[in-house]
């Protein structure tokens, strides 16, 4: 009895530092059943329930079993080892589940195991009868009905006009040739109304301008956050296409064609929150020339950046504005002392989504002020010890 209770303490043990994730009865019963059914206990597509129970009171002993489970102990035995499911669970006790884990596999590395391999095989099934499933939806689509009557009025306008070629008929019979092109091409190629395709590559070489801009892009780039004069404007993807002083467009054969143009215009575009942190920067001196206090909704009204925005951004940068208010602020060198570049992706908020739980869900919903606010919310909600 030591034995065995050693080795049930260690499989237990051993089970808990696995932290696994919930397993849905069928899968879990398919492990036992395929693993019982490796051991002998088989009976036709099923498992020996009876035989696997023996088996298991055999090995143990029931002065152990009756150590380890109440119901055993207390004579209640009929059925003892089921295997059925109740309430989205198998209807066995945890203990039972120790003792059949341990008597069919010997180990949690061996039993975890097994839960990843059908994890596996249950997603390839899973997947392949959502596929068939879906192929036979769209069999069903396809009736008789249906290509019948896009087939007669393919038949009947090529009879009209017979010598209609076969752009014509898709123009002019458009939903049914495209039907049956979904559905039924074999018929359009019997009656030759199948379109040949041709695929064509084209091949687009790089402009021999293409360096040449480039570099203009950089150029005008480095120079515009200091010639920024007055209320500031977003370095934008327009804005560094008009100082080229030629006609492109961001699509794909242009960016195949200025592959190095292109890619510096992604590079130097201004981010949002930079445009925001300039506009801030830019009130505050505004503010300051006006003899006016300088507050968040001061900020807001002058520069047009949401109320929350400004907020994150100051709480993020650690900005003082009685400290802002005392100096000539230089808003590029400021700004990059401050640790936001011209593509800054903004402030980071940590998502209390992230910790779990329906109580955390239901407080992620309330979005913070801030980033400070979010701060002090999450230092008021420690225990203190």
């Amino acid at each position: 009895n030591d034995e065995k209770a050693y080795q049930y303490a260690v499989f237990a043990h051993d089970l808990l530092k696995q932290n696994l994730s919930p397993i849905s009865p069928a899968l879990l019963f398919s492990i036992y059943k395929k693993q019982a059914r490796q051991l002998g206990f088989s009976r036709g597509k099923g498992i020996a329930a009876e035989e696997l129970q023996n088996a298991v009171i055999d090995h143990y002993g029931e002065a152990f079993i009756k150590d380890t489970d109440t119901a055993y102990a207390s004579a209640r035995r009929k059925n003892w080892l089921r295997l059925t499911s109740y309430q989205s669970a198998l209807d066995t006790p945890i203990t039972r589940h120790i003792l059949l884990g341990l008597f069919l596999f010997e180990s949690v590395e061996r039993f975890t195991q097994q839960i990843l391999k059908e994890e596996v095989q249950l997603k390839l099934e899973t997947r392949s009868r959502h596929q068939e499933t879906n192929s036979a939806f769209r069999d069903t689509k396809l009736s008789s009905h249906q290509r019948e009557h896009h087939r007669k009025k393919v038949l009947n306008l090529k009879q009209r006009r017979p010598t209609a070629t076969i752009q014509e008929i898709w123009k002019q019979a458009f939903k049914s040739m495209s039907w049956l092109y979904d559905n039924d091409r074999v018929w359009l190629q019997k009656y030759g109304l199948q379109p040949k395709s041709i695929t064509t590559h084209k091949t687009v070489s790089p402009s021999i301008d293409d360096e040449l801009l480039a570099a203009q892009v950089d150029d005008f780039a480095k120079n515009y956050f200091s010639n920024d004069s007055g209320k500031p404007h977003r370095l934008t993807v327009g804005r560094l296409l008009e100082c080229l002083g030629k006609k492109l467009c961001p699509s794909s054969d242009y960016r195949k064609r200025f592959p190095l143009t292109f890619d510096r215009i992604d590079y130097h575009t201004e981010s949002p929150w930079h445009f925001r942190a300039r506009r801030i920067l830019w009130a505050i001196g505004e503010l300051q020339s006006f003899g006016e206090s300088i507050s968040t909704s001061n900020i807001e009204m002058i520069s047009g950046v949401n109320f929350h925005w400004i907020n994150d951004i100051v709480d993020y940068c650690e900005w003082n504005y009685a400290s802002l208010a005392r100096q000539s602020i230089n808003i590029p060198s400021f700004l990059l002392r401050s640790g936001i570049p011209h593509n800054w992706p903004g402030p980071r908020r940590p998502d209390s989504r992230m910790n779990g739980g329906r109580r955390h869900i239901s407080q992620a919903k309330i979005e913070p002020k801030s980033y400070l606010d979010f701060i002090l919310n999450s230092e008021t909600s420690k225990p203190h010890s």
